[in-house]
């Protein structure tokens, strides 16, 4: 009975040891966030061109840091407004959208990171 009592109290005692020892759950620093907020953040423009489905805007800011030619689009203000991106400058970017016609030139337009639209047969 004295060792069960023994081995019980060691085993508790290791146990508290343990949890004490272990990393704060959650230590998030600033740069991490703004990290993320890069990674994320929306792109916005003023559409320059509309050919058929190929849309060029002129980007206003920086540019986040996930547009690149190839990237997946979702166009935050028309309704099933997948694209891809085909084309990026210093300051313009080009992508492909089957909702182009429902874009006018002039206007803002705010692009934000989406699944990549397969092609056509």
């Amino acid at each position: 009975m004295l060792r069960r009592l023994t081995f019980t109290l060691a085993l508790a005692v290791l146990c508290a040891a343990w949890i004490a020892a272990a990393p704060p759950a959650a230590d998030v620093t600033p740069n991490a966030d703004k990290a993320d907020e890069a990674k994320t953040a929306n792109l916005v423009g003023t559409i320059l061109s509309i050919e058929g489905i190929r849309v060029e805007i002129a980007v206003d800011g920086e540019k986040p840091a996930w547009v690149k030619k190839g990237a997946g689009i979702k166009l935050a203000d028309v309704k099933g407004g997948l694209g891809k991106i085909v084309d990026v400058s210093a300051t313009s970017v080009t992508f492909n959208t089957k909702k182009a016609s429902e874009l006018k030139v002039g206007d803002k337009v705010a692009v934000a990171k989406g699944k990549v639209v397969p092609a056509g047969c």
